[in-house]
C-alpha cells in the first residue's frame, strides 16, 4: 500500500487523518495534537534547561503544523488561516494560535454531528461491498474507514439508547417495501427533516392516516358510482357533462389544478415536491449499490391513477 498522504478535501477526512497521524507521530509531535505537550512559556528565559524545553516544543509544534498545512487543499488552508486574524509570533506569523486548534477545527468541520449525517453514514456503511478483484484486506479497510467516519459523527454524549434508536430508524427505513408511495415517504423523511426513531414513527403515523383516508374515499366513491349506475341502468351520461378547456378532462375548468395550481391541496403539493427532489437526487448522485435505498426511476401516480398535478373531480 502506498504511504502517500492524500490532500484533505471535502469527503475524505478519514483517508487523510490516518496517514497524517502516522506522519506526525513519527516526527515525535503527536503530543502536540493531544494537548499533552503545551507551550512551556519560557520565551526569553536564560536558563539552559528552560531554553531547551522551549525549543523542543517549538520544533514539535512546527513539525505537526507543517505536516498538516502541506496536505490540505486551499479551502482547508483558509479555514486554518482564518482562525487567527492577527500575526502570531515564534515563526508562525499569520497562521494560527496552535497546531492543536487547527487539528480540532478540521476535525469539527469534516465530522458534523447531527442525526441526518449519521443516517447518511449508516447508509454508506451498509452499502460498502467488495469490489471486483479487490483484496479482502483492502475491502475491510474501506469498511473500517466507513465505520470510523460514522463513529466520529457521534457526539461524545451519545448513549447506547441513542445508538439503538438510530439503528432502529435506519433499518426501519431500509426495510420499507420499494414501491412508489414508500419511495416518496423515504424522501420526505430523509430530505425534509431530522431522522431518528421518533420522527420516523410520527411520519409513519401521519402517512398511514393519509393512506387510510384515501382508501376509504376511493371505496366510497366506487360504491356511489356503482349505485348510480345500477339506478340508471344503461342510460347514457348527460351530454352537458363539463369538459376542462385546459386539459380536456371531465371536470370544470375552474377546478383544474394544472390551470389553477393554487387550488391544489397542500398534501399533493408536498408529494409533487418530493417527486422533484427525488429526480434531482438521482441526477446528482452516482448509481447506488443494491444495498442502498434509492428512489425508483418512474414518477409516482395518484391513488386513483390520475396525474398528481392534474385536476379535481367535479
Amino acid at each position: 500500500m502506498s504511504n502517500t498522504i492524500p490532500t484533505l478535501k471535502d469527503g475524505n477526512y478519514n483517508k487523510w487523518s490516518r496517514p497524517i497521524k502516522g506522519k506526525i507521530t513519527s516526527a515525535g509531535a503527536w503530543s502536540i495534537i493531544t494537548g499533552t505537550f503545551t507551550d512551556p512559556g519560557y520565551q526569553g528565559s536564560t536558563d539552559v534547561n528552560e531554553q531547551r524545553l522551549q525549543r523542543a516544543w517549538e520544533v514539535a509544534e512546527g513539525s505537526a503544523l507543517g505536516a498538516i498545512l502541506e496536505t490540505v487543499d486551499a479551502a482547508n488552508y483558509q479555514l486554518i488561516d482564518g482562525m487567527n486574524a492577527k500575526a502570531v509570533a515564534r515563526g508562525f506569523v499569520g497562521l494560527l494560535r496552535s497546531t492543536k486548534a487547527a487539528w480540532d477545527a478540521l476535525k469539527t468541520a469534516h465530522n458534523k454531528q447531527d442525526e441526518n449525517r449519521q443516517f447518511l453514514l449508516f447508509q454508506q456503511l451498509s452499502s460498502t461491498i467488495q469490489k471486483p478483484n479487490e483484496s479482502l484486506t483492502a475491502y475491510h479497510q474501506r469498511v473500517e474507514m466507513a465505520a470510523d467516519t460514522l463513529y466520529n459523527s457521534l457526539p461524545s454524549s451519545t448513549t447506547a439508547k441513542n445508538l439503538i434508536d438510530s439503528f432502529a430508524a435506519f433499518f426501519s427505513l431500509q426495510g420499507l417495501d420499494k414501491d412508489d408511495a414508500n419511495e416518496i415517504l423515504f424522501s420526505l423523511i430523509t430530505v425534509g427533516g431530522t431522522v431518528n426513531c421518533s420522527t420516523v414513527a410520527e411520519a409513519y403515523r401521519s402517512e398511514q392516516t393519509r393512506r387510510d383516508t384515501a382508501q376509504l374515499m376511493s371505496e366510497t366513491s366506487l360504491a356511489a358510482r356503482a349505485g348510480r349506475s345500477s339506478s340508471k341502468g344503461n342510460q347514457r351520461q348527460p351530454a352537458n357533462r363539463p369538459t376542462c378547456r385546459h386539459c380536456q378532462k371531465a371536470h370544470k375548468s375552474d377546478d383544474c389544478y394544472k390551470e389553477h395550481p393554487d387550488k391544489m391541496p397542500q398534501w399533493m403539493k408536498d408529494k409533487n415536491e418530493a417527486q422533484r427532489k427525488l429526480q434531482e437526487q438521482r441526477k446528482a448522485t452516482p448509481q447506488p449499490t443494491d444495498g442502498a435505498h434509492v428512489a425508483a426511476s418512474k414518477e409516482p401516480e395518484d391513488d386513483d391513477g390520475e396525474e398528481e398535478e392534474g385536476e379535481a373531480e367535479s
